[in-house]
């Protein structure tokens, strides 16, 4: 049996043990596509189960699709793998039309910012597709509202399961509602547009003369909200990623793995092409530098050797810091001149350097550094 649902994937697994008892083997490959791509062959397939039981039903996925992922062993994994693609994807999309609303309120063009996202960590599948395709005047997608409100739905619903707060995705599952509520059970995604520009008053898609009446006044205020823009994105960007894959780690996700669906499917940004494979590569080492630890003790965790050097130099940072603030009170509550203050010989504060630093409030900037993480 080929599981093709968005389902849950704790009552995925259920399916399969129960079925396993009667002698059926199970797995599970979700689709990520609009229907029209699908009937045209381009879906993503996200499956996951044991090896024997894939490589049977691999034939068969290939009649649907050539794109296939193995998304683990586990029967569920595709599932939720689909889950944390779709809430990245959705959370992105949301949050780029909210800054690009912001900057073409501020005055900026539409087409400005979709040059400058499209440079660096900003970019993303709504940048590239759906921004030019406002610009002009046509849909990017076919995309049902309902649909992608019932996967951030799902996405949400796992993430309380397994105890991992989603502020973020929760913000943007409230307003997929709005959009639902407001457009209609029909709506498509790209309703969410109009409803962007309703709650910020401004149309993204401008004529010639009111860009050029709005555009901001000077090339460095220009040049300055362009790069507000471009930050906005890539930070949301960036934690959007980060929030998502945590449920997916918490649920028994490799981040390597996601690392090679999520870059290939909807939820990819910039950011996501640069970090996620770092962290997939620094998760395999964690699991190799782990087997050579000592067994916890009873009731007890025992940290990695790089959160262990971490806490003492935190400490011995707490120590500095403190001494070097009784020093700062005995001395009639600052301290302009005198040595640096140094931590492990290598990082240094010199009270007085700046004058844009109340020399009453000690600022001291450090870095720890291990072999394996700067």
């Amino acid at each position: 049996m080929i599981d093709q649902t968005s389902g849950v994937a704790s009552e995925t697994r259920d399916i399969a043990q129960q079925l396993a008892q009667r002698g059926v083997d199970m797995i599970d490959a979700a689709v990520s596509a609009s229907p029209q791509i699908v009937s045209q062959g381009g879906a993503t397939l996200m499956a996951s189960g044991p090896d024997d039981v894939f490589e049977k039903a691999l034939p068969v996925l290939r009649v649907i699709t050539e794109t296939v992922y193995r998304c683990g062993q586990r029967v569920g994994d595709g599932q939720a793998m689909k889950g944390v693609n779709n809430a990245i994807n959705a959370g992105v999309r949301i949050g780029t039309l909210e800054v690009v609303a912001m900057g073409r309120k501020a005055g900026l063009t539409l087409a400005s910012m979709t040059e400058v996202l499209n440079r660096g960590d900003a970019r993303n599948q709504t940048t590239e597709k759906m921004l030019p395709a406002i610009a002009q005047g046509r849909a990017s997608t076919n995309f049902s509202l309902a649909l992608m409100l019932k996967d951030v739905n799902q996405a949400v619903s796992l993430a309380m399961e397994l105890g991992v707060p989603m502020p973020l995705t929760s913000l943007v599952r409230g307003l997929l509602q709005v959009g639902v509520n407001t457009v209609g059970a029909d709506a498509r995604l790209e309703d969410m547009i109009g409803v962007v520009e309703s709650l910020a008053a401004v149309r993204l898609r401008a004529t010639f003369d009111e860009a050029a009446a709005a555009e901001v006044d000077g090339a460095s205020g220009r040049a300055e909200a362009l790069k507000l823009v471009d930050q906005a994105t890539a930070a949301l960007c960036r934690l959007i990623t980060y929030e998502c894959v945590a449920v997916g780690v918490k649920f028994g996700l490799e981040v390597a793995s996601m690392a090679a669906v999520l870059n290939k499917s909807s939820a990819w940004s910039g950011v996501s092409l640069r970090v996620l494979p770092l962290l997939g590569s620094s998760e395999k080492n964690h699991r190799s530098s782990d087997r050579n630890l000592a067994p916890p003790p009873a009731g007890g965790r025992t940290p990695w050797p790089e959160m262990r050097r971490a806490h003492d130099a935190f400490q011995r940072c707490t120590r500095l810091v403190r001494d070097w603030c009784q020093q700062v009170r005995r001395h009639g509550g600052h301290r302009r001149h005198g040595p640096p203050l140094r931590i492990d010989g290598r990082h240094r504060f010199q009270p007085g350097s700046d004058p844009g630093i109340d020399s009453r409030f000690p600022t001291i900037h450090c870095k720890l550094k291990s072999k394996r993480h700067p």
